[in-house]
């Protein structure tokens, strides 16, 4: 007989978190009877298997409304679970976990860690917040080895508590959706120029305007190179006035939000990522699954271990570092400069990179079967098969 697991998240729409808990409810509706529990459903961008339960106490920027809805949201899910007879409970992101936490009935307490929380919280009020309540979980499921060192060493929690559990990537879905057809004004970029693409949301961690930037000298060395960035967010208006200041109106599409980028990224030539701090990264996934050569800066935390496994996690590239899977270059220091300043080094090391591949098919094609070889070690097999044995096990049998 199944047993009941709850999946906390705050929507079914936006970034990788969410993204995760849809794949999640996907790949252990085989094993369990599966609840998702969701704080708002008001747009549901991604498939989902199980019952789903919409608390319909939607997100407040007011700070008495958000610990109103804290107060009216685990009352809700420690409801739910009772009802419900839930046997485990897994949590994504700082809200969801610490209602799943506060929640608690008889449930196994598993909470996932997407991100490396140090880079964003900084006060020490809320670092105690986060190692007192997070310590009451029965598990913490991390994105990557170095979130999990994070939690350890900036945040004090044993260690013993938390394992390391990767994004899962579908290759055979991927394909599918890449083999769709696009638009005829894509078809003219695809069969006229070559393609540099990059996927994630238009906002200060993943740093597009160092790409933008490194491309204009990209731009140099082959005319005929296109940067297709998908993704929106609040710098969007900032970025596209850099692309003009630089004069690559031409050359840089801003493809916005679409459901499908597989379909462009499989066509394009090259997948750039240019963050200064990740919890993985999993666009270098998805392009991996579409067969793309990766050139990433080698932010904290997620690149490295994707591209460079057999290297030191503490490691950090200080020129252009090839990896076992893909180029890794040093992390760029996040500051938006004007387009008449000189390229910085590490904008330079990543406009190299990107050129080393493009100039070379030898290189090209390496990598490209790379990627291919990289991402089995995501098929949803065996990121199924961890979670499973975390949900069941005594212990935490992928502690690091």
């Amino acid at each position: 007989m199944k047993q009941n697991l709850s999946i906390i998240i705050t929507k079914l729409e936006g970034g990788g978190a969410e993204r995760m808990a849809s794949n999640l409810s996907i790949l252990l509706s085989e094993k369990y009877n599966v609840f998702l529990i969701v704080f708002d459903s008001t747009e549901i961008k991604y498939p989902y298997e199980g019952q789903l339960i919409d608390l319909n106490i939607p997100a407040s920027n007011n700070s008495l409304s958000r610990l109103l809805n804290l107060y009216k949201r685990v009352k809700v899910v420690k409801k739910i679970k009772k009802e419900h007879n839930i046997h485990h409970s897994i949590s994504l992101l700082d809200g969801p976990n610490i209602v799943n936490i506060l929640s608690k009935c008889n449930d196994k307490i598993i909470i996932s860690v997407r991100n490396r929380l140090s880079f964003f919280i900084k006060s020490s009020l809320k670092r105690f917040r986060i190692r007192v309540l997070y310590s009451q979980a029965d598990t913490i499921v991390s994105l990557s080895k170095e979130v999990e060192r994070d939690l350890v060493d900036e945040f004090k929690i044993k260690g013993q508590l938390i394992s390391t559990i990767y994004n899962s990537c579908d290759v055979a879905h991927i394909t599918k959706l890449a083999n769709e057809d696009i638009e005829d004004n894509y078809k003219d970029l695809f069969d006229n120029y070559e393609v540099i693409v990059t996927v994630g949301r238009l906002e200060e961690q993943k740093a597009h305007w160092h790409l933008i930037r490194a491309f204009k000298k990209v731009k140099e060395s082959r005319p005929n190179t296109k940067l297709l960035i998908f993704g929106k967010g609040s710098l969007e208006h900032p970025l596209k006035q850099l692309v003009l200041d630089l004069g690559l109106e031409e050359d840089v599409i801003f493809g916005g939000y679409v459901k499908n980028t597989f379909k462009y990224v499989s066509r394009s030539q090259l997948f750039v990522f240019s963050s200064i701090v990740e919890g993985l990264g999993n666009v270098i996934l998805e392009a991996m699954a579409c067969g793309l050569p990766i050139v990433s800066t080698d932010c904290v935390a997620g690149p490295r271990e994707i591209i460079s496994p057999s290297t030191n996690i503490r490691s950090r590239a200080t020129n252009i570092e090839h990896g076992e899977y893909g180029l890794l270059t040093p992390v760029c220091d996040g500051v938006m400069y004007d387009s008449n300043v000189d390229l910085t080094k590490e904008e330079s090391f990543l406009a190299q990179a990107i050129l080393e591949i493009l100039d070379n098919e030898k290189a090209k094609a390496k990598y490209r079967k790379a990627s291919m070889n990289r991402i089995t070690d995501f098929s949803p097999e065996v990121i199924s098969t961890m979670w499973t044995d975390i949900i069941g096990g005594e212990k935490n049998v992928y502690h690091n």
